[in-house]
C-alpha cells in the first residue's frame, strides 16, 4: 500500500496530518503502508506536484497542501485526509494493495 503526500513546512494543516493523522496509521499498518512525503518548497518536488495535479486533473480550487495521492484518488486538506484515508487503506489492502502513483519516478 503506497501513497504520496505533498506538504509545506510552513503549513499548519500539513503538520496536523503529518503529526496527528499518519503516525497511528503507520503504527497500525506497519510495513503494509508506505507514504512518500515530498516538501513542495524543493523545486523538483514542486515540479512533480504540478505534474501530479495535471495528471489527476485536480481542479484549481483544490490545489493546495496537504495533498495526498493514493491509487486513483486525491485527498486534500486536514479534513479529507483524516476522514477518508483510513477507509481507503482498508479498501486497497483488501484488494491486494496499490503501488505509488504513475507520476512517481521508479
Amino acid at each position: 500500500m503506497r501513497a504520496v503526500l505533498f506538504y509545506a513546512d510552513t503549513c499548519p494543516h500539513c503538520h496536523y496530518v503529518i503529526e496527528q493523522t499518519l503516525p497511528p496509521l503507520q503504527k497500525q499498518y506497519g510495513d503494509q503502508l508506505k507514504i512518500r512525503m515530498l516538501e513542495v518548497s524543493d523545486p523538483s518536488n514542486y515540479q512533480l506536484w504540478l505534474k501530479a495535479m495535471d495528471d489527476y486533473r485536480v481542479p484549481d480550487n483544490w490545489r493546495g497542501v496537504p495533498m495526498l495521492f493514493i491509487s486513483d484518488k486525491v485527498l486534500v486538506g486536514s479534513g479529507d485526509i483524516p476522514a477518508q484515508l483510513p477507509g481507503l487503506i482498508e479498501q486497497y489492502l483488501a484488494s491486494g494493495g496499490v503501488d505509488y502513483p504513475d507520476f512517481m519516478p521508479r
